[in-house]
C-alpha cells in the first residue's frame, strides 16, 4: 500500500500567492427561507459566506460577497462585516455582472468560484435557491453564469437543500441538442453540491458552519492533497467529504455528495503551488488519528484523520495562533531550526472548546472524521465514481440525421425537387404541341396544360427550395456540435466499501 500523504493547507492575505492566473469568486449566504415553503430559518450561511469570501480574498482572489450578516457573525468577521451587500435578487445579479466585468478585465488564464449556502426548493418543473425577495432558479445558473462568464474554468459549490436538481432537474438524460440546460454543454464547469439527491442542509453549532460548507473548506485548504502535490482534484475533494461522513450512522444527518468535475482542462479544483513555504506548518508523523486545527478563540479551522505515518503541513490564516487538538493532547506551533513552523506539544492546558446538544449534534461529534483520508481511499471512491464521469471527450459532427425534424424538412425539400422536375417534363412537352401548327381543336386544351404544368414545377421548385433552406439553417444552428459523454447514474455516495 502506498504511503498516504494529507496536505493541509489555508492561504493568508500577507502571503498571497504569485501567479497569471485569475481567481474571481462570487458568495452567496442567505439564512432566511422564502415565505411559505416551511423551511425554518438557518443559522451559519451568512457564517459560510464570509468563511469562502476571506479565505478567497487570502488566496488574492477578487470577490464578490451578498449576505445578512446577524450580530455574533458581525462580531467573528468585522472586516467583511461592513462591506457586503443584502442577499436580494437585485444584488446577487449586480455582484454576477461585477464578477463578469472584472473576469473580462482580467489577462491570462481566468477562474470562477460560484459559492452557495442557503436554502433551496425542488418543483415539478424547476428547482431554485432562497434569497431574501425571490428565487435564483436553475435557469438563472444557466443562463447568468454558466453561459457567459469569460473564464475558462468555472467551479460551482452550493449547500443547500435540493442542491442537486438545481444542476439535474431531468430525471433521465435527453440529447443535449434537445436540453438547452445540459451540463454536457458546460465542459470547463465542474459541481460541487452538497447533496445527491433531495435532502436537507445539515448544520451543527460544533463547527459553527453547515456541515458540508465546513469540509468543502478544509478540502480547498490543502485536507484533501492526499498525493502531497499541493493540488486539490474534485477526486480528492470527493474522497475527504465522503470519508469524513463515512461513519455517520443517521441517514438524515449523512452528507451525500454530488461530485462531477470539467470534462476540459483536467479535474484540478484548486491549485495550492504558489504558497511560499515559509506560510506552512507542519504536523508531525506521530501525531495520527482524527484532530482538530483551531484559532486562540477555539474556533474550529478545519478537522482531519492523519493516517499513521503520513506527513502533514498547514498553511496558518493570516495574524492567527492555531493549535492542533487530537483526544486529550493539544499542540502549538513553533519554529524548527530551519525558521519553519512545526505543531510542537502536547501542551499543558486546552484552548476553547465549543459544545453543542442535540441527537444530531451527538451524531456529529461522534462519528464525523472516524475514518482516515488515505491515497488508496481516493483511488478507490474515484474508480467507484468513475461512472458519474463523463469518459469520452469529443465534439461530434451536427447529428442532423438522428433528428426527425430535419429529416423532415429535407424529405420535403427532396419531394419539392422531384415534384419540379417532373411538373418541368410535362410543361415542356405540352408547350411543344400547344405551339406545333396548325392550330387543332385542343389547341386550347394544351395550352391549359402547359400552364397547370408551369405552375406546379414552380410551386414545386420555390417549396422545394424553402424547405432545405430551412432543413440546413436547424442541422447548422439548432443541431450544432455537443460534447459527447457517457451515460452517468445517480451514485455520488459510497458508503462502508472502503476499509
Amino acid at each position: 500500500m502506498l504511503a498516504p500523504l494529507l496536505a493541509l493547507t489555508a492561504l493568508t492575505a500577507a502571503a498571497a500567492p504569485a501567479t497569471d492566473e485569475t481567481i474571481v469568486a462570487l458568495v452567496v449566504g442567505n439564512n432566511l427561507p422564502l415565505p411559505g415553503s416551511g423551511y425554518p430559518p438557518l443559522q451559519y450561511a451568512d457564517d459560510d459566506a464570509l468563511r469562502f469570501a476571506t479565505y478567497f480574498e487570502e488566496l488574492g482572489a477578487q470577490v464578490f460577497t451578498t449576505t445578512s450578516v446577524d450580530f455574533d457573525t458581525a462580531q467573528r468577521y468585522p472586516a467583511l462585516a461592513d462591506r457586503v451587500a443584502v442577499p436580494t435578487r437585485a444584488h446577487v445579479l449586480e455582484q454576477i455582472a461585477g464578477a463578469r466585468a472584472a473576469l473580462a478585465a482580467a489577462e491570462g488564464p481566468r477562474v470562477l468560484f460560484v459559492y452557495f449556502s442557503g436554502h433551496g426548493s425542488v418543483t415539478s418543473s424547476d428547482a431554485y435557491l432562497h434569497l431574501v425577495d425571490g428565487r435564483f432558479s436553475r435557469t438563472d445558473l444557466h443562463e447568468q453564469i454558466l453561459r457567459n462568464m469569460p473564464a475558462e474554468r468555472v467551479h460551482v459549490i452550493i449547500d443547500s437543500c435540493h442542491a442537486y436538481f438545481l444542476v439535474n432537474a431531468r430525471g433521465e438524460r435527453v440529447a443535449v441538442a434537445q436540453d438547452e440546460e445540459s451540463l454536457d454543454r458546460y465542459p470547463h464547469a465542474g459541481f460541487l453540491l452538497s447533496t445527491s439527491r433531495g435532502k436537507e442542509v445539515q448544520e451543527w453549532s460544533g463547527y459553527q458552519a453547515g456541515v458540508f460548507s465546513y469540509q468543502v473548506l478544509g478540502a480547498l485548504r490543502g485536507a484533501a492533497d492526499v498525493d502531497g502535490d499541493r493540488r486539490v482534484s474534485y477526486a480528492e475533494a470527493h474522497g475527504y467529504v465522503v470519508a469524513a461522513n463515512l461513519g455517520v450512522k443517521n441517514p438524515s444527518a449523512r452528507i451525500q455528495p454530488y461530485v462531477r468535475e470539467p470534462i476540459v482542462r483536467g479535474d484540478t479544483l484548486l491549485d495550492l503551488r504558489p504558497l511560499p513555504d515559509v506560510r506552512r506548518v507542519r504536523v508531525p508523523e506521530a501525531i495520527a488519528g482524527h484532530f482538530v486545527v483551531s484559532d486562540a478563540a477555539g474556533t474550529r479551522v478545519l478537522d482531519a484523520h492523519k493516517p499513521v505515518d503520513a506527513t502533514l503541513e498547514l498553511v496558518s490564516p493570516p495574524d492567527a495562533a492555531l493549535f492542533l487538538t487530537t483526544g486529550e493532547d493539544v499542540y502549538d506551533t513553533r519554529a524548527d531550526d530551519d525558521g519553519r513552523l512545526v505543531f510542537e506539544g502536547p501542551l499543558t492546558e486546552r484552548p476553547a472548546v465549543l459544545a453543542s446538544k442535540g441527537s444530531i449534534a451527538d451524531e456529529f461529534r461522534d462519528h464525523l472524521f472516524v475514518h482516515p483520508l488515505t491515497v488508496d481511499f481516493v483511488r478507490g471512491l474515484d474508480a467507484a465514481h468513475d461512472a458519474l464521469r463523463p469518459t469520452a471527450i469529443r465534439r461530434s459532427a451536427p447529428p442532423w440525421e438522428r433528428d426527425p425534424i430535419t429529416l423532415g424538412l429535407l424529405g420535403a425539400a427532396a419531394a419539392g425537387a422531384i415534384t419540379g422536375v417532373v411538373a418541368t417534363g410535362y410543361y415542356v412537352r405540352d408547350r411543344r404541341r400547344f405551339e406545333r401548327r396548325p392550330v387543332t381543336p385542343e389547341h386550347e386544351a394544351l395550352r391549359s396544360d402547359a400552364e397547370r404544368a408551369r405552375a406546379v414545377l414552380i410551386g414545386g421548385f420555390v417549396a422545394g427550395a424553402s424547405f432545405l433552406t430551412a432543413g440546413i439553417i436547424r442541422a447548422v444552428f439548432t443541431n450544432g456540435p455537443a460534447w459527447a459523454v457517457a451515460p452517468t447514474t445517480n451514485g455520488a455516495i459510497v458508503s462502508g466499501a472502503f476499509p
